[in-house]
């Protein structure tokens, strides 16, 4: 079930459920319906959809006629996609409804292809469309809950807490699965994508000596210092750990 947004989609921190938050999307076909669900099913993963490169949630769905809908009260960045809700979305993005039946194509066949072709049984002409979001779900999740430690010789210890693809209950008494061939993590000061220096770990965890602190304060001060997953195919959004002063 798919079709367009009629209006932007402003950012969002993604941290809470906006029980305010409206939004209107207008659907391809008249027979094609939307439902409202609860607070339960929401948790559940009841009532998700992507629009744009953002997974969203909504608990309520109200017709308009004309193949339009309202949806309100909505959940954003959800599956990992935080860092789109910030960003929100233009008005005509694209709305399809995700379910628990996705038809997973063999890579060695869709190899590094842009484009995918359908073609219905009676029909002469196969529709193109561009591959959207390619390789998202082989991301990393970036990790959350960054924290520091002051250690009484004047060092300092950063921590952080690992998510994962495909694991989205955080379930008591259980650690989050790994799902990548092993567990490393990228530490960086400066722009994630041309760090000024570095370090690489295998645990949620950094040691900063008394010395190591000093020269962060005297060369890179106000910098970012972020963490993120390396995985087995992608790295991951980085988390900001401090900004160095």
């Amino acid at each position: 079930m798919f079709g367009k947004t009629l209006g932007a989609l402003p950012p969002s921190s993604a941290v809470l459920l906006d029980r305010l938050a409206v939004m209107e999307i207008e659907l391809v076909a008249a027979d094609f319906a939307l439902r409202s669900c609860t607070s339960e099913d929401l948790a559940g993963g009841a009532n998700r959809a992507l629009i744009g490169e953002e997974v969203i949630q909504f608990l309520e769905a109200a017709p308009l006629g004309e193949r339009r809908w309202r949806l309100s009260g909505l959940l954003r960045g959800r599956g990992g996609t935080e860092h789109r809700a910030v960003l929100g979305a233009d008005a005509r993005s694209p709305f399809v409804l995700l379910d628990d039946r996705p038809n997973a194509l063999d890579p060695d066949i869709v190899g590094s292809a842009g484009m995918l072709a359908a073609i219905g049984l009676a029909d002469t002409d196969p529709v193109l469309a561009p591959i959207a979001n390619a390789g998202l779900s082989r991301t990393p999740l970036a990790p959350v809950h960054p924290r520091r430690f002051r250690l009484p010789a004047g060092g300092m210890t950063l921590a952080w807490t690992r998510r994962a693809r495909g694991a989205w209950r955080w379930t008591d008494g259980a650690d989050v699965p790994l799902v990548e061939d092993s567990e490393s993590y990228e530490i960086g000061v400066g722009a994630p994508d041309r760090p000024d220096l570095g370090w690489q770990v295998s645990e949620p965890t950094l040691a900063l000596s008394p010395a190591t602190l000093e020269n962060l304060r005297r060369d890179h001060s106000g910098k970012p210092l972020w963490v993120r997953q390396i995985g087995s195919f992608a790295r991951s959004q980085p988390l900001l750990l401090l900004t160095i002063d």
